[in-house]
């Protein structure tokens, strides 16, 4: 683990020449002062010093980390009130005794960004009492409260939002120090997690938009990762109130009245069956093809058999599958008919046949987010990425 103690031991060194001035000028033994930096040649992967007769020899790498540990630690002894423009060794010697530390901070940013206690822990796998332990004690080392927790979650303060501007650049400083040595701030703090429904076909449009999502993120999000899942619209609705999901891809109008949404995708239902020449109309089709559909749990189905019934419709023989890939062999290879919307399928895919339907009701997927976490970096970035796709 990174520490603060390691990086002012590293600093000393650089300035003393060896382990022992370093221990002397800290009040500690040689050993405590050699094991630490040991340490930090492990965590950051890189050997730091080279022995010589006469003294030791920063490395190459050393040259690198050492921009990044003073602006670490001039970070937490800011965040303390102890701002430093500079660091010399009396300054080293108030970092060695520190209440904060990168990980206290990285477990800060963690639930600042995911506007959850619960789904931070998640994210870092650690248990909700111990991040709350380190939230309390980064609170009485500021001196004000970050969060006010309420009902339905809880919300950053301004302080937090004082805090969460110095703590930010600390955590990718730790981040890009440590690279792939250490995961531990990089994984789950920089982890944006978003649900989606499943789409019908890979050339469909919300296959399309997800895709360029995954393209985009890189760019807009350095060292940030992003996850994505598929499921039932009512099971990612759990899951984003539940905190597991930061923002989800839903295919309904009911949105919760503590989300927000915003519309991705909107198109009409059409009617599509295997190739062939057949002039037949929409309702002749249903009424004499076999009509595989969605389970009743999903937001297309309830819009479907919504609209079936105000055509006073009642196709003979309905089969219900769940799964999009099974329904699309049952239409492209079985003769089965269907009812999706307009952009599910390729335009002009010879594979399939589409049927216009009348008075087709409109059906939207929309991007739902939990309203108190509007503010959260993670779900901002999804928004920012997302308003500038063409889902066309």
């Amino acid at each position: 683990m990174l520490s603060a103690r390691s990086l002012a031991y590293f600093l000393a060194t650089l300035e003393t020449g060896s382990f022992t001035a370093t221990a002397r000028t800290f009040g500690v033994s040689v050993p405590t002062v050699s094991a630490s930096m040991a340490q930090l040649d492990d965590v950051l992967g890189h050997r730091l010093f080279l022995r010589t007769p006469r003294r030791l020899l920063p490395s190459e790498a050393a040259a690198g980390v050492e921009p990044a540990a003073r602006a670490i630690l001039q970070g937490l002894l800011t965040i303390e009130g102890e701002p430093r423009e500079a660091l010399s060794l009396q300054d080293l010697q108030a970092c060695h005794d520190l209440t904060l530390s990168p990980l206290i901070v990285a477990r800060f940013v963690a639930v600042f960004e995911a506007g959850s206690i619960g789904v931070a822990a998640n994210a870092l796998r650690i248990t909700q009492p111990q991040i709350s332990r380190q939230i309390a004690a980064l609170e009485a080392v500021v001196g004000k409260l970050l969060f006010d927790r309420h009902r339905h979650g809880m919300t950053a303060t301004a302080a937090a939002e004082g805090v969460y501007a110095l703590a930010r650049p600390i955590c990718d400083l730790v981040a890009g120090l440590v690279g792939r040595g250490n995961r531990l701030f990089a994984e789950g703090v920089q982890t944006t997690r978003i649900g989606s429904v499943p789409p019908f076909h890979p050339e469909s449009r919300l296959a399309g938009l997800l895709a360029e999502l995954c393209v985009r993120w890189p760019a807009a999000a350095p060292g940030g990762h992003l996850s994505i899942v598929t499921d039932a619209t009512d099971a990612l609705i759990g899951a984003l109130l539940a905190g597991g999901l930061h923002a989800v891809i839903v295919e309904t109008d009911q949105i919760p009245e503590d989300c927000d949404s915003r519309v991705l995708l909107q198109s009409a239902l059409d009617l599509v069956t295997g190739p062939g020449e057949g002039r037949q109309d929409a309702e002749t089709v249903m009424m004499t093809t076999p009509l595989v559909l969605q389970g009743r749990s999903s937001a297309l189905r309830r819009m479907v058999d919504t609209w079936l019934a105000g055509q006073e419709l009642s196709p003979p023989h309905i089969l219900e599958v769940d799964a999009m890939p099974v329904i699309g062999r049952l239409i492209t290879d079985h003769g089965f008919c269907s009812l999706v919307p307009s952009g599910a399928y390729p335009l002009h895919s010879p594979a399939i046949r589409r049927i216009p339907v009348p008075d087709a009701p409109i059906f939207s997927q929309r991007l739902v987010w939990r309203r108190e976490q509007s503010r959260t970096r993670l779900v901002r970035r999804a928004l920012e990425i997302v308003g500038k796709l063409d889902p066309s």
